[in-house]
């Protein structure tokens, strides 16, 4: 009997998560990005501000600035980061909406 309801446990689990699954382009969450923020990036790496800016050739400010979300990076700025990093532009946030931004303008 104990088995039985189990069974029939895991079941309506597994019919659950297909369900959720099936229903997960209708709520938007069928692509599952890594959002991140460059000063997240780059405390992973264990980087200092300094060190980030020596390593893409950049000036220390304008990581600054875009980590304090006081500017927009430069495509130039964003592609020599996302390079350095190996990741796509569009997973950290800052990039993100640099880019979309130059889409609407």
């Amino acid at each position: 009997m104990i088995v039985d309801s189990a069974v029939v446990c895991v079941k309506i689990m597994l019919n659950a998560l297909v369900s959720a699954f099936m229903n997960s382009e209708y709520y938007g969450i069928r692509e599952v990005r890594v959002d991140m923020r460059l000063k997240e990036l780059r405390a992973r790496q264990l980087l200092t501000v300094r060190e980030l800016a020596e390593q893409a050739s950049i000036s220390p400010s304008t990581i600054s600035v875009i980590e304090k979300g006081h500017g927009r990076p430069a495509l130039s700025t964003i592609r020599k980061l996302s390079k350095l990093f190996n990741i796509d532009p569009m997973d950290v946030d800052e990039f993100r909406e640099a880019i979309e931004a130059r889409g609407r303008a």
